[in-house]
């Protein structure tokens, strides 16, 4: 698939943009006939609400982080998270 050829995601990737291309794969996948025949719209559906990016350019080192550090973080996910929700 090309669709994510030359993509590069980050913090600031919205979801919409995550969304057109997972769209656009799907389309692709339909177009050239490798879609399962087993398939179902609900597959379809899992896969536009649930799939994630490719991940072959993350960086997924192990770093040294505090016990306090990951709290410290965590809360601050969560007060970001509670402030969508409200």
């Amino acid at each position: 698939m090309e669709t994510w050829k030359g993509v590069e995601v980050h913090d600031g990737t919205s979801w919409m943009e995550h969304a057109a291309l997972l769209r656009s794969t799907v389309s692709q996948l339909v177009t050239q006939g490798l879609q399962s025949s087993v398939a179902t719209n609900e597959d379809v559906t899992l896969v536009l609400d649930r799939w994630t990016f490719p991940m072959g350019d993350i960086e997924l080192s192990e770093i040294q982080v505090t016990k306090e550090d990951l709290r410290a973080e965590r809360e601050r996910w969560e007060a970001r998270m509670a402030g969508d929700w409200m």
